[in-house]
């Protein structure tokens, strides 16, 4: 019987490129195959998680999306009614790097106080116009018993325009109430390169919410502006904190601005912040955007 050597120097050329094909092609083929399921199945996966997650947690899928590391499922279903209508989500501070903030003339002036003290003060805002403040007397036993907001009248000219503007007294040593200073809740911005004047005041609110109203002013004459979210119209719009609250052309053009305000409430289990970006036109605030800071 005749048999063929286990080496053997006689090569088989079709056998060769058999072998070949097998070792070449094939696991080509396979690559080939797994690369385009895997991208089937990735982008199936992708679409339902996706739909589910907008599902679950009620966003409409054109909200905008942008910063770095937004983890979007650490928002929480307890927050939905702060986020379900909200247009962009960010982490950490909003501060657009083109915004330049108006000048102010008036930024939340302090004063030292002490019983009986009665604050007022003045500020000519030009074509012989005028802001004034004044304060209720400091009594003694308020500042002994913190917290403490006395009541403020601000007026333009003669005429008064918010009858109970919030003041804050803080005392580094509430024993030594002569340590105590007072600050009221009023920003006046004034700019070369707005067109009208505006003031912005807090409203006596206990607590750390404060409520801001926005008055248009123009040479002797103002109005109140009245913010509208397409759902509410309201004389004021409640920000968290502090006077959470300022206006700012949108760049360098300074052709356009905005107001922008911050929210925040304790009871939120994944927002640190809500922002609100609103427009001037017509005697109103029309909501340009709203704004979701994540933890």
């Amino acid at each position: 019987m005749k048999q063929t050597p286990f080496l053997s120097t006689k090569v088989n050329v079709k056998r060769l490129l058999l072998l070949i094909s097998i070792l070449v092609f094939c696991p080509i083929s396979f690559l080939i195959i797994v690369f385009y399921s895997f991208n089937s199945i990735n982008t199936l996966l992708s679409d339902y998680y996706t739909q589910g997650f907008y599902e679950k947690y009620g966003i409409e899928e054109e909200s905008i999306v942008y910063g770095e590391n937004v983890d979007m499922t650490s928002l929480d279903l307890e927050d939905y009614v702060y986020y379900n209508d909200a247009d962009v989500f960010i982490e950490g501070p909003y501060e657009p790097e083109s915004y330049i903030e108006a000048n102010m003339l008036i930024n939340l002036p302090e004063y030292p106080v002490e019983d009986g003290t009665v604050i007022t003060d003045e500020w000519n805002i030009g074509d012989d116009n005028y802001i004034s403040i004044e304060c209720e007397e400091i009594i003694q036993e308020s500042l002994e018993v913190p917290p403490y907001w006395p009541e403020c009248t601000a007026k333009i000219n003669d005429t008064t325009v918010y009858e109970d503007v919030r003041s804050d007294v803080v005392c580094e040593n509430y024993e030594s109430p002569s340590e105590c200073k007072l600050t009221i809740q009023l920003k006046f911005y004034q700019d070369d390169d707005l067109k009208n004047s505006y003031l912005f005041v807090s409203k006596l609110y206990t607590g750390s919410v404060y409520s801001i109203q926005l008055i248009e002013v123009n040479n002797s004459s103002w109005q109140y502006l009245y913010f509208d979210d397409e759902e509410s119209i309201s004389v004021d719009t409640l920000v968290k904190g502090t006077m959470n609250v300022y206006l700012a052309f949108i760049d360098e053009n300074k052709d356009d601005f905005r107001i922008v305000t911050r929210f925040y409430d304790a009871s939120m289990k994944s927002i640190s912040g809500i922002y609100k970006e609103w427009e001037v036109t017509k005697g109103r605030l029309l909501l340009d955007k709203k704004i979701l800071s994540l933890f």
